[in-house]
């Protein structure tokens, strides 16, 4: 599972980083907010560019890997958030370990294989 979710994370970090594909997301953010037919396309780009993850997500919920409770649409946000957040809205450049530390932050806080610590929030 961490294998597969490191392999997508690391896609989306690269997409991130490339210069034309980083302005054509921008751009298209930006008229989905007033163009429907933007907004079917970032739709469209959302659940293909997810469809990965998604299923690592699904298959290690059926697996007992992660809690049969765990909200997939927010553990794809909790993964892929903090990517585009520092990219695309602080402006800022990351690097693998980035990438590697908010899946490892995901995977400790989920994972069936490291309990949440007794006594913490």
């Amino acid at each position: 599972m961490r294998a597969d979710l490191l392999t997508e994370l690391t896609a989306t970090r690269a997409m991130l980083h490339e210069p034309a594909t980083e302005q054509g997301m921008r751009v298209m953010i930006e008229r989905a907010a007033v163009d429907p037919k933007f907004a079917e396309v970032k739709e469209a780009l959302y659940r293909s560019g997810t469809r990965a993850a998604r299923t690592t997500l699904t298959e290690a919920v059926a697996r007992g890997d992660l809690p049969a409770e765990l909200d997939v649409d927010l553990a794809i946000d909790q993964l892929h958030g903090p990517l585009f957040f520092r990219r695309l809205v602080a402006n800022r450049t990351f690097d693998l370990d980035y990438v590697r530390a908010v899946l490892d932050d995901f995977l400790r806080i989920h994972s069936s294989k490291h309990p949440r610590q007794q006594g913490t929030s």
